[in-house]
């Protein structure tokens, strides 16, 4: 496995562990202060997955940000 590889597949998994704490949140009910603190820290590892993909991959990082909101928004856009 490249290194490119290794770096996106660990992210990936660091991703998708931070989306699986945050549901197990939803279900759990813990306290609002800890429920915060799980959301935000969601949001922003997900943010740094985004920009450390765009700087491995090479692309210009708001290219791929944009290119990443309209994939993610499409499914909601008015025709």
């Amino acid at each position: 496995m490249g290194r490119k590889k290794f770096i996106l597949a660990a992210l990936a998994i660091i991703v998708v562990a931070a989306w699986l704490a945050m549901g197990a949140a939803i279900i759990i009910k813990p306290e609002k202060a800890v429920f915060i603190t799980i959301v935000t820290a969601t949001a922003v590892l997900t943010e740094v997955a985004i920009w450390i993909t765009a700087g491995v991959l090479g692309v210009a990082v708001f290219q791929a940000r944009r290119r990443i909101w309209q994939f993610v928004t499409s499914p909601f856009a008015r025709s």
